[in-house]
């Protein structure tokens, strides 16, 4: 039930927000597997959330429209997301705007990105190379850079992602 006094009238555009059936068709091993323990305890998030859920969340905003953005399904299945959540808003109204995932440095990422502009709601892509396994892997860059040792390093851009902007990833599975 909304509190009238509670409301905010303000319009908003949700310009970034997940929904996933952890129950469904799709898996989001970053969510349910443990694999990413580094990003900290997601137990708070491990739980279905679709567009009811949402607008319950919402209800004392005025939410006029929504992006939702790529939750990280398995990789392999990434269109199947978009179709998936193309469903939930034909279902229920919302998300209003799509920020699908691509590969871009893979050998089919031209198919990927044919099928995800298939979508009428698909307004952007969205990819993030694979550049560590966790923290480990740039610590050693990260404390040079805040060293006295880099004291003469200035307007450089120190690349350290595992070989990606030499189109190589070893750390994608």
């Amino acid at each position: 039930m909304k509190r009238p006094e509670l409301y905010d009238p303000l319009p908003i555009v949700d310009a970034h927000h997940h929904l996933w059936d952890l129950e469904g068709n799709l898996t989001y091993p970053w969510l349910t597997s443990g694999e990413h323990v580094y990003q900290g305890d997601n137990s708070a998030i491990r739980r279905t959330y679709l567009p009811a859920e949402y607008f319950r969340d919402t209800a004392l905003h005025n939410v006029i429209a929504t992006v939702h953005i790529e939750a990280e399904c398995d990789r392999s299945r990434q269109v199947e997301e978009t179709a998936w959540v193309s469903a939930q808003a034909a279902a229920t109204g919302m998300p209003n705007a799509i920020v699908a995932h691509a590969w871009i440095d893979e050998p089919d990422s031209e198919d990927i990105l044919a099928r995800q502009k298939a979508f009428p709601l698909v307004r952007g892509i969205r990819t993030k190379p694979v550049i560590a396994s966790g923290p480990d892997d740039i610590a050693d860059a990260a404390l040079f850079l805040v060293s006295d040792a880099s004291r003469h390093v200035t307007g450089e851009l120190l690349k350290v992602d595992a070989g990606v902007h030499l189109g190589k990833s070893p750390l994608r599975k």
